[in-house]
């Protein structure tokens, strides 16, 4: 744990804005996080671990990862602090250009940099007068929360490439549903008609905005889910149970096609899965065990 957590309270679609103080080395389990996470480094080197890579950042740069993405966080240096940011998407109407690039992208971790100085400016009003301040959400938090995605994210020259035109409104809005209901029996009817469409007209126009049907969109989050639940210490009845899958046999087949291992393989060993298939190809993974048994 931090020697000390500087936090700001967000409203929806916020979560919190924090400062974190190490006065030691520190290392945590392997988690995800079902919001965005954008991290940066003021003081020390920090690593994250994730499929197949680790990520270091020092001071000045930054890392983002998407909803649901398996990594575990540490740092080796005697003393750090970084600054971080937890929303659950980008606002539509307050940040176009960031939502129509990234609100719909899983599976994404990606790596910037900011002048040091810049960025020590954006935690000045953390600590007013050096006292900790932990305030209840308001306006003044949401624009500090806006102030570091604009300042930190903006310089990004992939963003504008990987924008693919406006996302339709009406899809964000069944992709809000599915996140505040993936736990339920939702149907396609549901999803279509949170978007305010009809089912077939709702199916093709998700498709081209997603490239992938809804179902697989709702499994895909599903699984994040699911997989968070195991690394919290659920069994494999309550993570399946909890996230959304209508029953323990449907839940280990869909978890180890899209995984390569088993629920139980997943949690004792999370870093040794294969990298997760696109929702929608269809395409394997080579096993890590014999049958898509949940053990």
């Amino acid at each position: 744990m931090p020697d000390q957590i500087i936090q700001f309270s967000l409203p929806e679609t916020w979560f919190r804005f924090e400062q974190l103080f190490y006065g030691a080395p520190y290392q945590t389990a392997m988690h995800q996080h079902r919001a965005w996470q954008l991290t940066a480094s003021l003081d020390g080197e920090f690593r994250f671990r994730t499929r197949g890579k680790t990520v270091f950042i020092g001071p000045g740069e930054w890392v983002l990862m998407s909803p649901g993405f398996l990594h575990d966080a540490g740092s080796d240096s005697a003393h750090s602090s970084a600054i971080q940011l937890f929303f659950r998407r980008f606002p539509e109407s307050l940040l176009p250009e960031f939502a129509n690039a990234y609100n719909l992208r899983r599976d994404m971790m990606q790596k910037g940099c900011l002048p040091l100085d810049e960025l020590r400016r954006l935690t000045e009003p953390l600590t007013p007068h050096g006292q900790v301040r932990i305030s209840e959400p308001d306006s003044r938090n949401v624009l500090l929360a806006l102030q570091f995605i604009i300042t930190l994210l903006s310089p990004i020259p992939e963003m504008q490439s990987e924008t693919q035109g406006k996302l339709h409104p009406r899809i964000l809005k069944a992709v809000e549903y599915m996140e505040d209901h993936f736990a339920e029996p939702v149907a396609v009817a549901d999803m279509a008609e949170a978007a305010m469409l009809s089912e077939n007209r709702f199916a093709v126009l998700f498709k081209e905005n997603t490239g992938v049907t809804p179902m697989q969109f709702l499994n895909a989050l599903r699984l994040d889910n699911a997989q968070s639940f195991l690394l919290q210490g659920c069994s494999i009845t309550d993570a399946a149970m909890r996230s959304g899958f209508s029953s323990n046999q449907y839940f280990c087949r869909y978890f180890h096609k899209m995984t390569g291992q088993t629920p139980g393989e997943f949690r004792k060993a999370p870093f040794h899965h294969g990298k997760k298939t696109d929702p929608g190809s269809g395409k394997k993974h080579s096993a890590c065990c014999s049958g898509p048994s949940c053990n």
